[in-house]
């Protein structure tokens, strides 16, 4: 199992380098000052594991899923201004918190019977306030913003 799902981890990073659709994503993902921060690869890790659930039960990397879910993962990271191990447990598992979007992904990812029931969640950008809780986090915010046409 571990050797099916880290092929599929490399997959999944090659194939999301060479789309264009993806491109925006991957220059974040990448971004040399961002990754830097522990809590960025938190998100980072979040956001590629709910990427491998999503690919495991549908075969299918729909732009606007994806996108959903990157939104979704990186948003935790501009909604706390230290993210630690414990915030990403509790964001992943849905409890309510001081969080913009309070899914439980990986169980909707699980529950869904077509792939479309996630691209069309209600994924929250916009905070309020209208900032990133931490202001290092101001640019990521306003990407994700862009990306989502708000």
């Amino acid at each position: 199992m571990v050797d099916h799902y880290l092929a599929l981890l490399y997959y999944l990073r090659s194939t999301l380098r060479e789309n264009e659709a993806f491109f925006g994503l991957v220059s974040v993902l990448d971004d040399a000052e961002m990754i830097k921060s522990v809590g960025f690869k938190y998100a980072r890790t979040l956001f590629e594991c709910t990427l491998l659930s999503y690919y495991d039960c549908f075969r299918n990397l729909d732009e606007r899923t994806v996108k959903k879910l990157f939104t979704w993962a990186f948003m935790l990271r501009v909604d706390m201004e230290n993210l630690g191990f414990d915030s990403v447990n509790r964001y992943a598992i849905g409890i309510d918190g001081s969080y913009t979007n309070t899914y439980p992904m990986f169980s909707l990812i699980a529950h869904a019977r077509v792939h479309t029931a996630i691209s069309n969640l209600a994924v929250q950008v916009v905070r309020e306030p209208d900032a990133a809780k931490s202001s290092k986090w101001d640019r990521l915010y306003s990407i994700l913003k862009k990306m989502n046409q708000v």
